[in-house]
């Protein structure tokens, strides 16, 4: 009952979102058009699942299939003649949900993995408002089995493959309106007790974080098992690579539930990094640390740095300089050097370490 590979994510149903939507109505997640065999593929028997790549899956009746069985990924194991949980089968993003026996007549349960999935959520708003300040465009493709076309699908929210203000407030709108998710059978939502609003089925239920899997959280919002960011692999067939989904909000960083925490300072100065783009969003490489980007000199280390135009602290330029001179340490390295004779050195480097150093520029500037 286990899993040949943790890139079964490759067949996440992540986007399960009804197929017609009207150009004004906000999307949570796009709808899932993408027919590759997998995870969700209709069976009457394990002999139809038997031949699926990526994962072993089983033919049973999970709790929001209408009619019919699909393939699953179990996440149980038999002990004597006991059914028991086993949330370890499930990789990241996945959370372990109990389904239908596969048996014939069998009155037993059984455990599947079901992927949570992302959907209009407080990153995608962020990167919703980022992509109109700074007048970028998504990169769109046919492709229903492509994860990063599905996430650009997220961000034309009217669908006519491009970008602009319309976009943004349907964004908006679909953060707010974010479906709740179906409590258990006999129970009531406390958000919703008298269903007015209804719910989705596709959604796992949760009131803690330990009912989600690994890189899932518990929005308590909507009650239902979600992640912001973090790595999944694509859905398409012949795209085995991974790709990640990361926070776009200003410092800062997914953690290990697939959630977007904001960073302070402090934590900022402990990433190291050797170019901009090992920081986070909001942040750039500044002598070797990451440091968040200045709005004014008062951001910046003393009175000897200024904050220039793109945002970054510069070392004020000693009087005798060019005009226009401006200095970037990313362009220099510093060398450090002993004087004197072999026995002068010596002592020197024992006594008090390296002696001098010069700051000289980088051939790479």
């Amino acid at each position: 009952m286990t899993r040949t590979t943790p890139i079964a994510a490759a067949l996440l149903l992540l986007f399960a979102a009804p197929a017609s939507l009207a150009a004004d109505t906000p999307i949570s997640a796009p709808a899932n058009e993408c027919n590759v065999e997998g995870q969700g593929t209709a069976c009457e028997s394990d002999a139809k699942c038997a031949d699926l790549t990526f994962a072993s899956f089983e033919c049973m009746k999970t709790e929001t299939a209408a009619v019919g069985k699909t393939c699953q990924i179990p996440c149980y194991r038999l002990v004597g003649s006991t059914v028991q949980r086993e949330p370890s089968a499930c990789a990241s993003g996945e959370t372990c949900v109990e389904g239908a026996s596969s048996a014939p007549g069998s009155a037993d349960r059984a455990w599947y993995c079901k992927p949570g999935r992302f959907q209009a959520d407080l990153n995608l708003l962020d990167q919703c408002v980022l992509y109109h300040l700074q007048g970028r465009q998504p990169g769109f493709s046919n492709d229903q089995c492509s994860l990063a076309a599905n996430m650009s699908r997220m961000l034309d929210q009217n669908g006519d493959q491009i970008f602009d203000i319309y976009d943004l407030d349907l964004c908006v709108l679909a953060f707010l309106e974010r479906p709740l998710a179906c409590p258990p059978a006999g129970e009531t939502n406390p958000k919703d007790p008298k269903n007015v609003t209804g719910c989705d089925d596709t959604l796992v239920w949760c009131q803690t974080d330990a009912q989600c899997g690994d890189g899932l959280f518990c929005d308590t919002q909507t009650n239902a098992c979600v992640r912001e960011c973090g790595l999944i692999a694509s859905r398409s067939a012949d795209v085995a690579s991974a790709i990640e989904r990361p926070c776009t909000g200003q410092l800062q960083t997914c953690d290990a539930k697939g959630k977007c925490i904001k960073l302070d300072v402090d934590q900022l100065a402990q990433l190291t990094c050797e170019i901009d783009a090992d920081c986070v969003s909001g942040a750039y490489c500044f002598l070797g640390q990451c440091a968040p980007r200045c709005y004014g000199a008062t951001d910046c280390p003393d009175v000897s740095w200024y904050c220039a135009a793109d945002n970054k602290c510069r070392a004020l330029p000693p009087p005798a300089s060019e005009d226009g001179f401006v200095f970037d340490p990313q362009n220099y390295v510093i060398r450090f050097v002993r004087e004197g004779s072999a026995s002068t050195r010596s002592r020197r480097a024992t006594a008090a370490g390296w002696s001098s150093w010069t700051c000289s520029r980088s051939a790479r500037s």
